[in-house]
């Protein structure tokens, strides 16, 4: 029976992240910093960017759609399984989206995005804007937030 579940887990974590997720970075979860991780109004110019650019596959609260869920206890959950990093959802997001013209938005703009789906996934904001250093990046895991 645990092997069944197992595999019913390995099959819904390919189901719904292989899109983004051909490779799993392995990482601990880490607590959220006090400072938080990126600011409101980052947050904010990465959904008006989400909902002209991507929410036409991904959904308007990113629920999926024609693309894939990238918000929700079963997304995080499958995430954290998977073991991906903010890092490598930035990356993949920033050379493979938007789908009909990967790798055209400006690098503020991803990372706006990439504020958006950490609030909307319930990452604390703070007073410091999100950035692309990957040793930041790597320490945000995907996963459920208390």
């Amino acid at each position: 029976m645990l092997s069944c579940a197992k595999g019913l887990v390995t099959v819904l974590a390919v189901g719904f992240l292989l899109p983004i997720a051909s490779a799993a970075v392995f990482a601990q979860g880490n607590p959220p910093p006090s400072r938080g991780y990126y600011t409101k109004s980052q947050a904010a110019a990465g959904r008006a960017i989400f909902n002209q650019t991507c929410a036409i596959c991904h959904g308007h609260h990113l629920q999926g759609g024609v693309g894939p869920a990238l918000a929700g206890k079963e997304f995080l959950s499958v995430s954290q399984f998977q073991q991906i990093t903010a890092e490598y959802f930035y990356h993949f997001m920033s050379t493979h989206m938007p789908l009909t013209d990967p790798g055209s938005l400006t690098k503020t703009q991803y990372l706006d995005l990439m504020a958006y789906f950490l609030a909307t996934n319930g990452y604390a904001s703070g007073p410091n804007e999100l950035t692309a250093n990957d040793e930041e990046l790597k320490a945000i895991k995907i996963e459920p937030q208390q």
